[in-house]
């Protein structure tokens, strides 16, 4: 993930600096799983049949002339 700061911020120098002085004195931790965060936010936008504003009729064959 830290390698792809230089295509985010579109500058590899300046994304190296950024990084560097966030490193500095930390502890880098890697979280392996699920996100908790991903699971709540796609609990969120599950379609219903009642929420979902589709209408099937929209696919019937149309009867042309």
């Amino acid at each position: 993930m830290l390698q792809d700061w230089g295509k985010y911020l579109a500058d590899a120098a300046m994304a190296t600096t950024i990084l560097d002085r966030l490193q500095h004195r930390c502890a880098m931790l890697e979280v392996v799983g699920k996100s908790y965060l991903l699971k709540a936010g796609a609990a969120r936008i599950v379609i219903t049949p009642e929420s979902s504003s589709f209408d099937p009729s929209c696919l019937e064959p149309i009867d042309w002339p």
